[in-house]
């Protein structure tokens, strides 16, 4: 795989110099396991400047973060284990964690979508420069980028064939690009529809899109026309995600000082109100995500696992129709917790990497709970 090979030759130039792309903190493996902030000091930024979007990226145990600093990266996880195993034995951090950079963006990188699961599918991501921009994971060379829009782009998505690309932005418009050519196919617009938030659910050509207007929309890919609308709440949307079984829906909202601050799931088959809905955090949601494991044997949305991550620099497990969360890992510093990413490891297993303000990324294992492997050291 390219982001795998891309990454590999990396991790041989770190086992040999000691110095590129490791673990961070090496010694501290152990308290990291723990859940203690090991090495905080230590921790190197991946970003210069705040994270501000994440997605899975490349296969098993890939994710790509983009930043204030308006790059891409990508990295894979498994080395960054792999060297918080070797510190934990007590050899010393091995093996290396970043791999390509992408670099074109004009500002911040808002959001990002890779159009897997095939490893070679394009990444994709969007900026407050007003662009979309799709990317070659082998190489971190541009591949084209897609114009329309009038303000900052915030969410993406693409079909299930991967022909289209669909981005929607603050000034409340979706456009719907083909990846082939580039051209514009579709374009809508509503009124005061800030776009926060947009995915694909799966096994539909069917989008769920947050936004501050406060309402939650579901959108046809292919005509651009509203679906549906839930039932307007009293905090914006923040984040969406749609559970592998396209059924089961999660939408994470704003808050301040533990007022508002939810997390609610949602069966796409009755919309009308929550299977549940509950106070996540203190402050408010800055992304949420199933994650690998937990499904039920039912075809049901119990014990459906998911994360959510906000703004007071928590990170929080859940499980469907449990009474509170499995797992809680506070990063002990307000806007630690603004960008998360899932990522897998080819086994079933997996869990989520998180970045913050200070441009460093963790990386969290869910398994019975949530487990501190490390952070992703830049190269």
């Amino acid at each position: 795989r390219d982001l795998a090979a891309a990454m590999g030759n990396r991790s041989g130039r770190a086992r040999g110099s000691g110095a590129d792309g490791a673990l961070e903190g090496g010694a501290g493996g152990a308290a990291a396991r723990s859940g203690a902030l090991a090495g905080a000091a230590a921790v190197r930024p991946l970003h210069q400047g705040a994270v501000t979007a994440a997605c899975s990226c490349g296969g098993d145990g890939g994710v790509a973060t983009g930043g204030k600093d308006r790059l891409v990266v990508l990295s894979q996880v498994a080395l960054v284990e792999t060297a918080a195993a070797a510190a934990t034995a007590g050899a010393g951090a091995a093996g290396g964690a970043t791999g390509v950079t992408c670099s074109g963006h004009g500002n911040e990188v808002t959001a990002l979508h890779w159009a897997g699961p095939s490893p070679a599918a394009p990444l994709f991501s969007a900026s407050r420069d007003k662009l979309v921009k799709q990317w070659d994971l082998g190489t971190g060379r541009e591949v084209q980028s897609f114009s329309g829009h009038s303000l900052a782009v915030t969410g993406l998505a693409t079909t299930g064939d991967g022909a289209a690309v669909v981005a929607g932005s603050r000034s409340g418009t979706l456009i719907r690009w083909d990846v082939g050519t580039g051209a514009v196919l579709r374009e809508a617009h509503v009124s005061r529809n800030v776009v926060t938030s947009l995915v694909r659910i799966p096994s539909t050509e069917l989008l769920l899109q947050g936004s501050e207007d406060k309402m939650l929309r579901i959108w046809d890919a292919a005509t651009l026309g509203v679906v549906h609308t839930f039932p307007r709440g009293q905090y914006f949307h923040t984040c969406c995600d749609a559970a592998e079984d396209g059924k089961t829906l999660l939408t994470g909202s704003n808050g301040f000082n533990g007022s508002g601050c939810l997390v609610a799931v949602w069966d796409r088959r009755k919309l009308d109100s929550p299977v549940e809905r509950r106070p996540g955090h203190l402050q408010g949601l800055a992304a949420c995500a199933f994650i690998p494991g937990g499904a039920s044997g039912g075809g049901g949305a119990r014990g459906l696992r998911y994360c959510t991550s906000a703004t007071d620099g928590t990170v929080k497990l859940w499980r469907v129709r449990e009474d509170a969360a499995e797992a809680a890992v506070d990063l002990q510093a307000p806007g630690a917790a603004q960008a998360m990413a899932v990522w897998h490891d080819g086994r079933g297993g997996g869990g989520v990497v998180v970045g913050g303000v200070s441009g460093a990324v963790a990386v969290l294992r869910a398994a019975e709970g949530l487990e501190r492997v490390g952070h992703i050291r830049p190269a």
